[in-house]
């Protein structure tokens, strides 16, 4: 190979190399999100443990379902489960069964959490191992321009750059859609807490009739909701499970009941008046959004309008007349 380009051993070892370097680093990456993750999770379990250490676990239908789910849950990993096993009996012994369904019940989401990090990095690694593939083909197969070492690497540098970005584009696409779909759907979940509220229902059971019923059409939300039902059984500030709901979904509906909520848990204000606010504010703008998004059409519509229709028009009205033109200019000729 030309250019300047080392010998076929040269590069061989290079490869080895890269390739041994890329494996380090989404080695050493993924270490460091698991310890910042379980860092993030244990303060959270000895903040919990502080705060909720003196309290007993309610008799109630909705902690008996939650404990059940946990074990469920847990029961999927070899290692929590064969803790969750051995730690029951001791800890109910104990009086201890509150931190026992709160501890347990936070190690499912950081199995959830680690498995979502797992994937993420491990995609940006496998995207710039794909490019480095991609550009080595490339060279050998001399698909590229007889260019300089250095060019030839930095074009390689860009190789991984975009190979790395590539899944990140992906999942940044995933989530605008997830949020699309989450907020057209939000608007009815407001309105059926609105509805449960005002039959008699408390929050709790307003939530929990609202997720069996959203679930019927839409999984997504249903899993949020599901998810913000544990939270304020386990957190023990309520507030901080609605600004959670929020920040997953990235929904304005959400954030606006998430605020109107806290609020009226922090000033005891009727939940329902709030829910009705919400509820109008939420059909309010999503029938402003649909009448921009119908102002824009007749934008949209003119461009097949001018690519595909308008020349064909000029050709069959200005083509006999252009015609013509060249042929009487090449008869003077």
């Amino acid at each position: 190979m030309t250019g300047g380009i080392p010998s076929d051993l040269t590069v061989a070892l290079m490869i080895v190399v890269l390739i041994l370097c890329c494996v380090a680093a989404a080695y050493l990456f993924l270490k460091g999100f698991q310890v910042r993750n379980d860092e993030h999770w244990d303060r959270r379990l000895k903040k919990l443990s502080k705060e909720k250490s003196d309290r007993s676990l309610p008799n109630s239908e909705r902690t008996t379902a939650l404990s059940n789910k946990v074990e469920k849950k847990l029961a999927t990993n070899r290692l929590e489960n064969h803790r969750f096993l051995h730690s029951a009996p001791s800890k109910k012994n104990r009086g201890h069964e509150v931190a026992f369904v709160y501890e347990h019940l936070l190690a499912s989401w950081r199995m959830d959490a680690g498995k979502w990090q797992v994937h993420y990095i491990g995609g940006k690694a496998a995207g710039a191992l794909g490019a480095f593939l991609v550009f080595l083909i490339m060279v050998y197969q001399n698909y590229l321009p007889e260019l300089e070492w250095i060019e030839q690497a930095f074009l390689f540098v860009l190789f991984l750059i975009a190979g790395s970005y590539l899944p990140e584009m992906l999942v940044r696409r995933i989530v605008r859609h997830r949020q699309k779909q989450i907020e057209q759907v939000a608007p009815d979940v407001v309105d059926l807490l609105l509805l449960s509220v005002e039959a008699g229902m408390t929050f709790d059971n307003a939530l929990s009739e609202t997720k069996s019923s959203i679930a019927l059409y839409e999984k997504k939300i249903s899993r949020e909701l599901d998810r913000l039902s544990d939270e304020l059984i386990v957190l023990p500030n309520r507030s901080d499970a609605f600004n959670n709901l929020v920040l997953r979904t990235g929904s304005e509906t959400l954030r606006y009941l998430s605020v109107a909520l806290s609020q009226g848990e922090k000033y005891g204000t009727p939940i329902a008046a709030s829910l009705r606010v919400v509820a109008k504010e939420s059909r309010k703008r999503n029938l402003s959004d649909l009448e921009k998004r119908s102002n824009s059409l007749p934008v949209l519509m003119s461009l097949p309008l001018m690519l595909l229709i308008l020349p064909p028009v000029i050709v069959v009205s200005a083509g006999p007349g252009f015609v013509a033109l060249m042929r009487s200019l090449g008869g003077s000729g």
